[in-house]
């Protein structure tokens, strides 16, 4: 086990072991040579709790979390710390990215109760599980106004030895309000004045110098940008289709792009994405992806297909187990600081490279002899840098009077250099957990990228992918789990979950036109529609009807660092209800989106990705269906429907013979065939004339 947990990066301390020390959450076993008496989220736990008549400390965070990192330093290390904690409650450690219920529940918790919230989450919660007060990050000692870990342990187990009565009604009246704020909001007819609402919004808050929303910290934000590419898609305004274009060229020039590794790191801590925060997110390689794969098909531009393709590689180094999945996410630190597995001195450059090449590539990646790099809290130049192009490989081509693909190529055989030189450091720590929500945005980003790109291992990795979550998180009784770590599933799942997933599903299917991923998607979404559904007042909850924890089922209705499961779920609605020509799919979809009128009205902005479902919605839309025949028509077909971008659009394709699943849905196989191949494009409910030609096909999708 000590062995296990040296691989993973764990600070081993041999004189302490938790019960945290049987769990497969890498998060919690970083904790568990803490001296603090962590339990996990159990009964057990909060049995004790009430036994004993203590509060419990409740600390929530995920293993890649840098200010967890140093609050496990600098407090759940210490021997005073631990006693202080372990004298006054019963401790617990929970990871966000294994029980995001959890997680929703006490940030929304946080956020009433502190206005904010972030990790990690510290939360004093009662014996039954209502919140009393919440922190983020908490100091060993105090500092000035901020008490320390130390001294709140010792004053909040005073205060409910004293008041322990006064503490749970203030739990009681929180935990009201959190349940009062599952309500649906009086509903409406969901209207297009919303999309254009949410576009005026983004065109307000953007940076006309930098790309992006917002001054700093600032985030990729992809599905921003994927929002913006329907509305210019639909309005054919140009400004939409500028803001995605300079926010991802900005994005690819700056430091939160790794220009050595590939990948992108969380989020940019200036305006000018120079300097990031360094962990790697899977979600967030995903969602980019998907951002540059459609903005390649509405563009045609190869950058965007060579960004994919590096981003391909980087996802197959650096986050995809061998045995199929991919990983949650990759630390910001390394040896005890943030960035260092990232960062150059400028003599390393030239150490790698020699003297003369060094030189020329430090000046195209702006590194220098002081370092560029300074630390966030004293400004003191750290001696190091942070690789950053201010130009384009084209502009700086020109500027020297070369071809762009010569520089290209002398770049690249630097950046190897560097890659190769770099891989002997001391890696940061990877999440190896394999979850079944990041890995659906996987899927449909490796589809989508595929599309694009037209590369077939990015298809066969797609695949592979959903066979393998398929089959490993098969719950049984077409349920999901949630989590994969060491070849063992566990935690049955969530909306992400499923929403993701299906999503990720119909993608592939539409990629692929392999019949067994539209039939799983199908098979999923009836769960979901059975499990999640909120039949009162529509929208789906976070967790299914067989799990309720303190305050109640909640439903996750804003985006955050991804969409809501309610967003993508009710696009999946939209989409399904063509594919498999079920039209009470869609009806479900239209009445979440009418319930949650009175919640979108106040900030469409906090809503994208439901925006983008609204337009779906709104239409018009088109679906082919296609029989082929004898010869290779129907693939030239469906090729001529995915090289163009049309996000309202829904492709079914079968043999000639079809099979049971598409004889439920698909009247036309009952046609006499002779061989050839059939189309039936549909716009907004219209079929228009059956075609066999391509050229008449083509006309059809076109029009």
């Amino acid at each position: 086990m000590l062995n296990i947990h040296r691989a993973m990066g764990i600070h081993i301390m041999k004189n302490h072991e938790n019960r945290l020390i049987n769990e497969r959450s890498p998060y919690l076993l970083q904790h568990a040579h803490n001296p603090v008496d962590w339990y996990p989220w159990s009964e057990e736990a909060f049995q004790r709790a009430k036994n004993e008549n203590k509060p419990v400390f409740l600390s929530i965070g995920y293993s890649t979390c840098h200010w967890c990192h140093v609050m496990e330093h600098e407090s759940f290390e210490d021997e005073d710390v631990a006693a202080a904690m372990n004298r006054n409650f019963v401790c617990i450690k929970v990871d966000r990215e294994e029980r995001p219920d959890l997680d929703n529940f006490y940030m929304t918790a946080s956020q009433i109760l502190t206005g904010s919230g972030g990790w990690p989450l510290n939360m004093i919660v009662t014996p039954d599980r209502k919140p009393v007060f919440a922190m983020t990050y908490i100091p060993r000692r105090s500092r000035g106004e901020q008490m320390g870990i130390i001294e709140l342990s010792d004053a909040v187990g005073e205060l409910w030895r004293k008041q322990g009565n006064d503490l749970m009604k203030r739990a009681n009246e929180i935990v009201s309000k959190l349940e009062a704020g599952v309500a649906s909001k009086p509903g409406n007819l969901m209207e297009e004045k919303f999309l254009k609402d949410s576009f005026k919004e983004l065109s307000e808050n953007f940076d006309q110098q930098n790309g992006g929303f917002g001054l700093s910290p600032k985030f990729p934000t992809p599905h921003y940008l994927i929002f913006l590419l329907r509305y210019f898609h639909r309005y054919h305004d140009e400004a939409a289709l500028k803001m995605v274009e300079m926010t991802i060229e900005k994005i690819n020039l700056g430091g939160i792009h790794d220009h050595v590794g590939h990948g992108f790191h969380r989020y940019s801590t200036d305006a000018g994405w120079f300097l990031p925060h360094f962990e790697k997110m899977l979600y967030d390689q995903g969602m980019i992806m998907i951002a540059l794969a459609e903005l390649q098909l509405v563009t045609g531009k190869k950058i965007y297909s060579e960004m994919i393709g590096e981003l391909f590689s980087f996802l197959m180094a650096e986050m995809h187990d061998p045995r199929g999945g991919f990983y949650s996410a990759i630390d910001a630190d390394s040896e005890g600081a943030e960035g260092k597995y990232y960062t150059w001195g400028y003599s390393e450059i030239l150490a790698v490279l020699g003297e003369e090449e060094g030189k020329f590539f430090a000046g195209i990646f702006n590194a220098n002899q002081m370092g560029n790099y300074h630390d966030e809290s004293t400004g003191r130049s750290t001696g190091k840098n942070i690789l950053y192009m201010e130009k384009s490989v084209d502009d700086l081509a020109r500027e020297v009077s070369l071809e762009p693909s010569v520089l290209s190529h002398r770049i690249e055989r630097d950046r190897k250099k560097l890659f190769d030189y770099r891989s002997g450091r001391t890696r940061p720590h990877t999440d190896d957990k394999i979850l079944t929500s990041l890995n659906g945005i996987i899927i449909s980003a490796l589809s989508l990228g595929y599309r694009a790109t037209g590369n077939s291992d990015i298809l066969k990795t797609a695949m592979e992918t959903a066979d393998f979550i398929l089959e490993k998180m098969d719950a049984g009784e077409n349920r999901l789990f949630h989590t994969l770590r060491e070849g063992s599933p566990a935690i049955e799942g969530f909306i992400d979950d499923y929403a993701f997933l299906i999503n990720g599903l119909i993608d592939l299917y539409e990629v692929s036109m392999e019949t067994k991923y539209l039939e799983n998607a199908d098979r999923l979404n009836r769960t979901t529609i059975m499990e999640f559904l909120d039949t009162k007042d529509y929208g789906f909850f976070f967790t299914a009807t067989y799990r309720n924890e303190v305050g109640g089922r909640k439903k996750e209705l804003y985006d955050g660092a991804i969409p809501s499961g309610n967003s993508v779920q009710v696009l999946n609605l939209l989409r399904l209800s063509h594919l498999v020509d079920d039209e009470s799919l869609s009806r479900i979809a239209v009445k979440t989106l009418d319930s949650l009128y009175g919640t979108v009205s106040e900030a469409p902005v906090f809503h994208l990705y439901l925006m983008c479902a609204l337009d779906f919605a709104i239409g018009p839309t088109t679906h082919v269906k296609i029989i082929r025949g004898d010869n290779h028509t129907g693939d030239q077909m469906i090729n001529i429907a995915q090289e163009s971008y049309n996000p309202n659009m829904t492709i079914t394709a079968t043999g000639k013979q079809g099979n049971e699943f598409y004889s439920k849905f698909m009247l036309e196989l009952q046609k006499i065939n002779d061989g050839k191949t059939r189309a039936y494009v549909c716009k907004n409910y219209t079929c228009l004339p059956e075609t066999t030609t391509i050229e008449e096909f083509r006309k059809q999708v076109s029009s």
